[in-house]
């Protein structure tokens, strides 16, 4: 092999895209035998699309070669989105909490009021009951002092529950801020998965996101595979040269034999021919008419 880097290149690339394609496999199917059987239908389809350029040129080769590329170029992209959704959970989970969430989620726990609707229906019958405590207080011809504590002690209870309400509202606002967080966090958390790269060449174009990204990859795919046919193309092309080259020069030597030792047949038989091509040139010319020269034409009979 005359350019051993070449060589080296090739296998790396090629080691590359079998590697991406069993683990593409690996990622599709579930069973070990059916890992197995997806690796292998890889391996092979990736190594046709890289060697076939460098063995065959036919029509047939090239279109073999063809669907070859594009089953690879399938897996290498499923591959592709497979690592980066895999990297944009990474991202997600490790989205840092907003110290706001933190405030909101202790100031609520911090709270021990009932539901708000509960309260307020504990708080409309305390209500009613106070008033009517306060009514029978009031018309009470004498001083009616367990009337009054009655009275008294429903006001308590309405003052008691006004706060339980108070602090129940309090916490459907909190409850509807750490909403608001939560959504805030997720949005935060979906702009996490999608790649940095992409994210940006989709600012800079207007492009859809996810579309910049499976384009990235279907491109990536691509020239890896074209790469690596490449690779062995001019990795074997030396070789084929070589052997070439030493069968023309066997060629060139045995037909230089060939004409040393049978030279003197072939001068003979040239030697030979001219002197048959003298013969008969002195024969013509001995059996013309007298008086016409060679070069004059062939007198013409009359037509009686």
């Amino acid at each position: 092999m005359r350019h051993p880097a070449l060589l080296t290149a090739a296998v790396c690339t090629s080691s590359i895209g079998i590697g991406m394609s069993v683990a593409s496999a690996l990622d599709r199917a579930v069973t070990p035998a059916d890992q197995v059987l997806f690796g292998a239908i890889g391996v092979a389809v990736t190594a046709g699309a890289h060697v076939l350029p460098a063995l065959t040129r036919t029509a047939v080769g090239r279109a073999l070669w063809g669907a070859c590329l594009a089953v690879t170029v399938y897996g290498h992209a499923g591959y592709f989105a497979s690592a980066i959704d895999r990297a944009g959970e990474h991202r997600a989970e490790h989205v840092a909490e907003v110290a706001t969430v933190t405030a909101l989620r202790d100031q609520l726990q911090s709270i021990t009021a009932r539901p708000t609707a509960t309260v307020a229906a504990a708080l409309g019958a305390a209500q009613r009951t106070e008033a009517a405590a306060r009514t029978a207080a009031i018309t009470c011809a004498k001083p009616c002092s367990t009337l009054q504590g009655r009275a008294t002690a429903a006001r308590a209870r309405v003052t008691e529950l006004e706060t339980e309400l108070a602090e129940a509202r309090r916490a459907d606002a909190l409850r509807e801020q750490l909403t608001q967080q939560a959504s805030q966090s997720d949005a935060r958390r979906d702009a996490a998965r999608i790649d940095p790269a992409a994210a940006a060449i989709s600012r800079l174009t207007g492009a859809d996101a996810s579309t910049v990204q499976t384009s990235v990859q279907l491109l990536s795919a691509c020239l890896v595979e074209l790469l690596a046919a490449l690779l062995w193309s001019l990795a074997l092309r030396p070789a084929i040269t070589g052997e070439v080259s030493v069968v023309a020069r066997t060629n060139l030597q045995t037909a230089a034999v060939r004409r040393k030792h049978f030279s003197p047949f072939i001068e003979l038989r040239a030697a030979w021919s001219s002197w048959r091509g003298a013969l008969g040139r002195t024969a013509k010319a001995r059996d013309r008419p007298a008086g016409i020269e060679p070069s004059a034409p062939w007198p013409r009979h009359a037509t009686p």
